[in-house]
């Protein structure tokens, strides 16, 4: 089950490794999620796709997907 954290903190790590500059959309959502008014992330500095969860992991080769990029690999945890 996604929670939260889960979902904001892959959307953030897709967005940030992405985006095309700050005129593009997936910029502008990485800005979305750092707005303590909307979601509000404080990522830690070394949030990356390695630092997710296996739920995370899942959620970012969605969006990679959804955009046309070949999902990254990764392995389950156990």
């Amino acid at each position: 089950m996604f929670d939260r954290f889960d979902i904001a903190e892959a959307h953030y790590c897709f967005a940030a490794d992405y985006h095309g500059g700050q005129d593009s959309d997936l910029y502008r959502r990485l800005c979305r999620i750092l707005d303590p008014d909307r979601v509000g992330l404080q990522p830690h500095a070394d949030l990356c796709f390695d630092t997710l969860e296996d739920n995370g992991k899942a959620i970012y080769n969605g969006q990679e997907a959804r955009h046309g990029f070949t999902p990254t690999a990764w392995e389950m945890s156990e």
